[in-house]
């Protein structure tokens, strides 16, 4: 027993002392950057001066002090598996090593930016905030900007089965992939190549570009310098057009500009996906146009509504790319749904047709309860989609922002807007509203009206029931089958 005991552990140093020395000789090329950032390759494909332009590559990325934390880039051409199956890269926050795998056939670019985004997110939230991204919970103030409430999030303790794309270790490392290494993909010459340039791994919560408090949040914890976002665009108007039984029928259609100013240029790259009425292959178009300042945008694509069976849906994702600010957005999963009648050639905008393709479905077995989202939609046309709040008695309500011309809610619970007013005033639709805190009346015009819901508070912000709607601003107020839209009309 002794002498096994004896033999077990020889054997174990010969091997273990043995791999380094192996790996060292398996080195095909070494570059190390002026930090002390070592790139070790263990491919034949990747020699030192292919090292030096990644490097290069990951310094044009956004970065402060942590870069030179980093210790070494590891390039492996084998794959390799983690709790999550398959993998192209793996982050040691220990280490603090980057190790890339498959390196001969994969994206080694966009994978050393995500890789990089668990370098970057893990040094500053544990020296900002005193804690590693893999120990956030609801509470964490990472996780309040995020706007995350209701979606299945493995936060730490969660009970759920672990799942890739909801982990926010993993959300946090696309997050930073979007936000601040645009700068670090070969950019396309034609816009309309724009279009699936970036994709953050998770399309179903928030993209962190339509959330300006997150990139504020990086910036300032990180001491990067504050660029204005881009913002998301929206479509406003929507035709068929052309003459049935002579043509095929394109869809033209105009959107808000994503330019945060009036000087920028943006390239807009444009994807339709038509979808049948049930699981059924998309059928895809694409186009790019220049856009330049705050000028709504025009585009048509020649998507054949006129066909014998035209697609019951349509599904338009618009790009923007600023291409001398390295800042690049997209329109998120849910909004910028169509649905087509054929009969009347009319296109009606709705909230995404979840149960059609058992989307919904899959999100539940994945732990969603029910989807956290409420399309809003004003005369027809899209405004925002927001977080869906519900009283005790399922009652939905909308945020007060939405009718007083501030800006759109974004359910960022740390703005301070209302907090410790007595008093909220809005006029909209030629009504004057007045309400007094802690009151089940309002005044609309100088006439009192009494609530039939009390207002509900979600952190500092002001929700009103929907069905109050009428009676403060003239409102009809209807939801769809599903509850995930909303539709305003001014009476």
């Amino acid at each position: 027993m002794k002498n096994t005991m004896i033999w077990g552990f020889l054997l174990f140093i010969c091997l273990y002392a043995s791999l380094p020395v192996h790996a060292e000789e398996d080195k095909a090329a070494v570059f190390v950057s002026p930090e002390g950032i070592r790139f070790s390759s263990y491919s034949q494909h990747w020699n030192a001066e292919k090292l030096q332009g990644l490097y290069e590559m990951l310094l044009k990325c956004a970065h402060g002090e942590e870069l030179a934390e980093l210790k070494e880039v590891i390039l492996n051409p084998k794959s390799s598996t983690g709790k999550s199956g398959f993998r192209v890269g793996n982050y040691n926050v220990k280490t603090q090593t980057i190790q890339l795998y498959e390196v001969d056939s994969s994206e080694v670019n966009r994978t050393l930016i995500h890789e990089y985004g668990h370098h970057f997110t893990f040094y500053w939230l544990q020296k900002k905030e005193g804690y590693y991204p893999n120990l956030l919970t609801e509470l964490s103030g990472w996780s309040k900007i995020r706007q995350l409430e209701g979606y299945p999030i493995r936060w730490f303790g969660s009970k759920l089965p672990y799942n890739h794309k909801w982990d926010p270790v993993e959300i946090m490392a696309e997050d930073y992939v979007l936000l601040f290494g645009v700068a670090g993909i070969a950019l396309p010459d034609q816009a309309k190549d724009v279009v699936n340039l970036l994709r953050h791994e998770n399309e179903y919560i928030p993209s962190p570009q339509s959330i300006p408090a997150l990139r504020s949040f990086w910036e300032g914890i990180a001491g990067l310098t504050p660029q204005v976002p881009l913002g998301v665009p929206i479509i406003q108007q929507w035709d068929a057009v052309g003459i049935k039984g002579e043509d095929n029928g394109s869809l033209h259609m105009t959107f808000t500009p994503a330019a945060a100013d009036g000087q920028q240029q943006i390239e807009y790259g444009i994807n339709v996906m038509g979808f049948g009425e049930r699981v059924s292959i998309p059928v895809k178009w694409t186009t790019g146009v220049t856009g330049s300042g705050n000028d709504l945008v025009e585009a048509q694509l020649d998507v054949n509504l006129f066909q014998e069976f035209p697609p019951n849906y349509y599904y338009i994702q618009i790009w923007s790319l600023d291409r001398a600010n390295q800042q690049l957005t997209y329109t998120p999963f849910y909004m910028n749904w169509l649905q087509y009648n054929a009969s009347s050639q009319q296109l009606k905008a709705i909230s995404p047709p979840m149960e059609n393709y058992g989307w919904q479905e899959n999100l539940m077995r994945e732990g969603m309860k029910q989807w956290p989202l409420i399309n809003i939609f004003i005369n027809g046309k899209p405004v925002t989609a927001t977080q869906r709040h519900e009283g005790e008695d399922f009652r939905v309500y909308v945020s007060w922002r939405l009718f007083n011309k501030e800006e759109l809610p974004t359910d960022n619970t740390n703005d301070l807007r209302f907090q410790n007013v007595w008093q909220l005033t809005a006029n909209y639709n030629e009504h004057d509203v007045e309400y007094i805190i802690d009151n089940d009346y309002f005044l609309v015009n100088g006439t009192y009206t009494k609530l039939l819901k009390p207002l509900k508070w979600v952190g500092n912000e002001p929700f009103i029931y929907i069905n109050d709607l009428e009676q403060m601003f003239g409102l009809s107020v209807k939801l769809d089958e599903s509850g995930t839209g909303l539709y305003i009309e001014l009476n």
